[in-house]
């Protein structure tokens, strides 16, 4: 598994502070333990899409599929979002499925 770190330590692959600007959040809207929660879930799933591991070094594009799902799980903690829209469920960011593709281990 990949290794997650909530305290921004430069030893290790995801970081939460990278999280934190992907989300544009300001200091009083940090919460740390949820952060890495969310990342640590991201991560699990990508890892879970690739055969159970991501490659060293990681891709850009798994990094950057890992980022976008940590920022919608932590914006969107419900399993379901209404409003105005009346959409019923927002799926996972345009371009997710697209990022990890080359990567992704196909079983049948």
């Amino acid at each position: 598994m990949a290794q997650i770190d909530g305290s921004g330590q430069a030893d290790s692959i995801f970081h939460t502070t990278v999280l934190i600007d992907q989300l544009n959040l300001g200091e009083a809207d940090i919460n740390s333990v949820l952060l890495t929660q969310k990342l640590s879930a991201a991560v699990t799933y990508v890892e879970s899409l690739c055969g159970g591991t991501i490659p060293t070094p990681i891709p850009a594009p798994l990094r950057e599929a890992v980022l976008m799902l940590g920022a919608y799980l932590y914006e969107n903690r419900e399993v379901a979002i209404t409003g105005t829209t009346g959409v019923g469920v927002i799926a996972v960011p345009f371009g997710f499925d697209e990022l990890i593709a080359p990567y992704r281990a196909w079983e049948f």
